[in-house]
C-alpha cells in the first residue's frame, strides 16, 4: 500500500501479527513495535475483524498450528 492510499493521520505501517503463543506473541510484538511499525495482536482471525478498523499492510502468520 502506497502512502497516498492510507487514511488521513495515519503514517505508520500496520502488521496484523495472529500467534497462539503469548509469549512469542509479544516479544515479535515488542520488536516491531521499536522499529516504529502499528502492530495489531490476534490469535484468531476473528480477533483481527473485532477489533481493528485498519487494513493491515502485512500478516503474519503463527502456522505451526499450536
Amino acid at each position: 500500500m502506497h502512502s497516498a492510499d492510507r487514511q488521513p493521520g495515519h503514517s505508520k505501517h500496520t502488521i496484523l501479527l495472529m500467534e497462539a503463543d503469548p509469549s512469542l506473541r509479544r516479544m515479535i510484538a515488542l520488536g516491531l513495535r521499536h522499529r516504529g511499525l502499528h502492530v495489531i495482536e490476534a490469535v484468531f482471525p476473528d480477533d483481527f475483524t473485532a477489533v481493528s478498523q485498519r487494513s493491515p499492510d502485512l500478516i503474519l502468520l503463527d502456522i505451526d498450528g499450536e
